[in-house]
């Protein structure tokens, strides 16, 4: 069976589903998706997974059917953002920040975010010539740094 991510997946019409599984079908044995609606009615929905993955063409462009959304997942799961104490220092002394809480101004940059993408356990969250790292298995706070020009 394939090793896809669970989460959330933007469809290519703009749609946002969170993968909530994955099956086999009981007749032909063939890889399933288990996932869920996160707009209207909602709905769990059950497709094969080679439809999931599948290459389509748009507007005469080739794009995935459902693209994995990193920023969507991390940004529904603020609330579970946190540090150690040693993480908020590293975080206020490497951006000079006076600000005492280092969590809610993490938590508000990444709302304000340029990008944010996943990278093996990490998160990045990029906002101006900021970079904030978050582990996406704890939502941990790791550091946050100034890009080098």
């Amino acid at each position: 069976m394939s090793n896809i991510a669970f989460g959330i997946y933007r469809h290519y019409k703009g749609n946002l589903y969170e993968v909530a599984g994955l099956a086999k079908h009981s007749e032909t044995l063939e890889d399933m998706v288990i996932y869920k609606a996160l707009y209207g009615e909602g709905g769990t929905w059950v497709r094969p997974l080679s439809m999931w993955e599948n290459l389509i063409e748009v507007d005469g462009k080739t794009v995935k059917r459902f693209e994995y959304a990193a920023e969507q997942e991390l940004l529904s799961n603020l609330d579970k953002i946190h540090t150690t104490k040693l993480g908020a220092m590293r975080v206020k002394n490497n951006l000079g920040l006076e600000d005492d809480n280092a969590v809610d101004w993490c938590r508000q940059k990444a709302t304000q975010a340029d990008n944010i993408i996943r990278k093996g356990k990490n998160w990045y969250i990029y906002y101006d010539n900021i970079v904030i790292t978050v582990n996406a298995h704890s939502y941990t706070i790791i550091t946050a740094h100034i890009k080098k020009p």
